[in-house]
């Protein structure tokens, strides 16, 4: 039997290879890092958001001090006496909403609400806009899911004729769509 022998040097060669190998792992895994930190920051600075960050205890703050006028009204308003009765005389659907939605509007306009409902509208557009975003979680989204419908059918005409004042606004776009969403998704799980 022949017994093998280190070469002088052989054990130190496999050493600093193995060594070397390592350092370049560990140098392609802190450059993937860094560039992912880029990108995480790039994203955050594009959208105004972290993807780390979850932002509804923030919106839960804004709308409790903002929309309660807005909300309040659009409960309060049809349980006046002879409201919902006049309301229920209307023929048709869509006739119907645009009443109701007349009534809305002459309130808003009465009671000077136009900033409350403003600050309202804009803060369920972020709500919406979070929610489909990739980088954005809104953990209560269910939560909001009632109000935003209600927001929308009831200032839905108030919320038209102020983007429509603002020149290529998307104001209320996102609130519009995904109201119209979770609307029909109430009305799929009802029957």
């Amino acid at each position: 039997m022949v017994e093998q022998t280190l070469r002088p040097g052989r054990g130190l060669r496999s050493w600093y290879r193995r060594l070397s190998r390592f350092s370049q792992v560990m140098t392609a895994v802190a450059t993937a890092i860094g560039v992912a930190g880029f990108v995480v920051a790039v994203i955050e600075f594009t959208f105004g958001t972290s993807i780390f960050y979850n932002p509804s205890a923030e919106y839960r703050k804004k709308l409790d001090t903002v929309a309660g006028p807005i909300l309040s009204a659009s409960y309060s308003l049809l349980a006046e006496p002879g409201v919902t009765d006049n309301l229920k005389k209307i023929p048709g659907v869509s006739e119907r909403l645009a009443a109701m939605q007349a009534i809305y509007t002459k309130h808003v306009a009465d009671m000077h609400l136009e900033g409350s409902l403003e600050q309202t509208v804009d803060t369920y557009d972020a709500i919406a806009r979070c929610h489909r975003s990739w980088v954005c979680h809104i953990d209560d989204y269910p939560a909001f899911r009632d109000d935003m419908i209600n927001v929308w059918f009831s200032y839905g005409e108030k919320i038209r004729q102020m983007r429509v004042s603002a020149a290529g606004s998307d104001f209320g776009v996102p609130l519009e769509k995904e109201a119209k969403r979770l609307r029909a998704e109430q009305k799929a799980e009802v029957g």
